[in-house]
């Protein structure tokens, strides 16, 4: 028998989770705008590569405390922005939200594009995800730049319709 045949899994039983990724949270959402404009407006979802971001630290002693391996997982993390992109218009594109997150995912970092905030809050659970992302997707300011894209493609489609009458 050859040395390979003998080699044992060290692994283990490998974790198979099926969990919503804070990317797959955004998805969903620019598909529930996609398909309640009729493709009018199309949510468009951007993942970028990882990026080492610089998370507070808790001082010294925090910093002594947490493990090398720890502090590299928390470091670098995934960016994912949610646009509103409008096809009808050479595929203008608006940031609305940009999220940071690690490979374990929480706590993430979010922000809105658009607000006078432009601060990142940090989110600890999904459910806390899930709630920021509700208040910044269904803010004033978000209703407005929807309202103004919306309007800006009727008036498109309108001035199209009175073109070809006088042709």
């Amino acid at each position: 028998m050859s040395e390979t045949a003998k080699v044992e899994n060290l692994w283990g039983n490998l974790p198979v989770e099926d969990v919503r990724t804070p990317h797959v949270i955004l998805r969903e959402q620019a598909s529930i705008l996609t398909k309640a404009t009729d493709g009018l407006l199309v949510g468009k979802v951007i993942k970028e590569k990882f990026k080492n971001i610089q998370l507070p630290s808790s001082g010294l002693i925090g910093h002594l405390k947490t493990s090398v391996s720890q502090e590299t997982q928390d470091k670098y993390s995934f960016i994912s922005r949610l646009e509103i992109t409008v096809p009808s218009i050479n595929n203008y594109s608006i940031s609305i939200v940009q999220i940071d997150y690690p490979l374990k995912m929480y706590p993430l970092r979010i922000r809105s594009s658009i607000t006078d905030e432009y601060q990142y809050k940090e989110c600890q659970t999904e459910s806390e995800f899930n709630e920021r992302l509700a208040k910044i997707l269904s803010s004033a300011d978000v209703k407005r730049i929807i309202a103004g894209l919306l309007t800006e493609i009727r008036a498109d489609a309108k001035q199209d319709i009175e073109v070809d009458r006088e042709s």
